[in-house]
């Protein structure tokens, strides 16, 4: 055997090593359909976003006058004057407390299975790629309407692709999931 063919047979060893240990350890490379994200990130404002059971919604209409080509530039002041009056009869007309309520419980089941789907990606996927896909930050907006409940395991797998993730992505959720 010629230095060469030695020097093939142990690429060829190491190659199959390496795929081996890999497989046998679970790394995979988890294709994420940015397509399926895409229609994720309408779902997760699907009821959030709708005026029957967000009064936000209607002081913003009444700050903007209407205009909705304005109404990002009034959604902190529309937030703070909710926060301020949100037990008082301020909405009263506006929302049905029953509906709203319906609304949101569906929202929230919206939320637990998204999150579910999104956490089981990024665990699985190459660490390496995270901040590389197209979707990568439709992907990461979902975790910012983690339910209560999830919040710890969310924050955790955040935590351990911490340095795959832009810096102010992961600032964002920490704030958004308390962290």
């Amino acid at each position: 055997m010629n230095f060469k063919n030695g020097h093939l047979i142990l690429i060829i060893f190491f190659a199959i090593i390496s795929i081996t240990y890999a497989f046998n350890n679970g790394i995979q490379d988890v294709k994420i359909d940015c397509s399926q994200i895409a229609k994720m990130s309408i779902q997760d404002q699907l009821y959030r976003a709708d005026k029957r059971c967000n009064p936000i919604v209607h002081i913003i209409d009444s700050l903007s006058k209407g205009d909705s080509s304005l109404h990002e530039q009034f959604f902190d002041q529309a937030s703070n004057i909710y926060m301020e009056r949100k037990d008082t009869t301020y909405t009263k007309g506006f929302i049905d407390k029953v509906v709203s309520d319906s609304l949101f419980k569906l929202q929230l089941e919206i939320d637990r299975k998204q999150v579910k789907e999104v956490s089981s990606w990024l665990e699985n996927i190459e660490k390496n790629r995270i901040d590389t896909l197209k979707c990568y930050s439709d992907i990461l907006f979902i975790f910012a309407h983690t339910p209560e409940e999830m919040r710890d395991e969310v924050r955790a797998l955040l935590e351990s692709k911490k340095k795959y993730i832009h810096q102010i992505n992961f600032e964002y959720l920490n704030r958004r999931l308390g962290m």
